[in-house]
């Protein structure tokens, strides 16, 4: 699996956001973030977010 963070648009948006994506080894995208983010840093903290609620127990 690979974690791709790229500026793309989405819908309607005339303004490029940032978003995240997991792709499997066969190029399948298995996850996405759903959300785009105006700023690299904002992704980022949201997936520092993510990151360490996984690694919670549950």
């Amino acid at each position: 699996m690979t974690l791709q963070i790229y500026e793309g648009r989405r819908g309607l948006s005339l303004r490029k956001q940032w978003r995240w994506r997991i792709v499997a080894k066969n190029g399948r995208v298995i996850a996405n973030g759903g959300e785009g983010y105006t700023n690299r840093a904002d992704l980022l903290n949201a997936l520092d977010l993510v990151r360490s609620t996984l690694a919670e127990p549950s």
